[in-house]
């Protein structure tokens, strides 16, 4: 018997949590010569409430084509600008991390490093117990950054061409800790950031 895939053992993991995942997987070869001629694409995606889970990991031979990442997201109706994305500081940021800006709270600047392509700094919204939930999730989830991107994520319908909130990591969360950890933790901080910046 063969063992079960990271693929399989989340979306069997997500219907236990009381959820029920949609799940796709695929796997296309080209005849066409060239570098392009494989692709393969999977995700869970899941409904929590007005929030999304998803989990998604693309693989294609073409270069920027690949990638995978899992998270928390949801719409948000707003005027304040999207194109935001916020992570844990580090060191490294500081030669890793370009568009940097400061929110001049010394809670938020201490811990986090926050960047966008303009002056709305969405960060300012953050609370400090926001702040200290997302460094606590970080400790298990790591990377994990909050985003607040316009039409950031296609495979949703429901997100399509709207402002998107959300946390995200930047590989496939599937073991039961870290998962439980976005299903709880990470659901509540994104229902509070959407109630926030609304």
């Amino acid at each position: 018997m063969e063992e079960p895939t990271a693929f399989e053992i989340l979306a069997e993991r997500v219907k236990e949590r009381g959820l029920d995942p949609i799940t796709h997987r695929s796997e296309n070869r080209f005849v066409l010569p060239g570098p392009d001629r494989f692709n393969r694409t999977k995700f869970v995606l899941a409904r929590t409430g007005d929030l999304f889970f998803l989990a998604s990991d693309s693989y294609g031979t073409k270069q920027y084509t690949s990638g995978t990442f899992t998270g928390i997201y949801s719409a948000v109706d707003t005027d304040i600008y999207a194109g935001c994305r916020i992570y844990k500081k580090e060191w490294t940021d500081r030669f890793f991390r370009v568009n940097k800006i400061k929110t001049g709270i010394d809670y938020i600047d201490s811990n986090l490093t926050v960047t966008s392509l303009s002056d709305h700094n969405v960060a300012l919204l953050l609370k400090q117990n926001d702040v200290n939930e997302f460094l606590e999730l970080h400790e298990l989830i790591s990377p994990l950054k909050i985003i607040f991107e316009n039409d950031y994520i296609s495979t949703i319908e429901s997100l399509a061409g709207k402002k998107v909130i959300g946390l995200e990591t930047n590989y496939w969360v599937y073991e039961d800790k870290e998962l439980d950890a976005l299903l709880v933790s990470g659901v509540e901080l994104v229902s509070r950031f959407v109630a926030t910046w609304r």
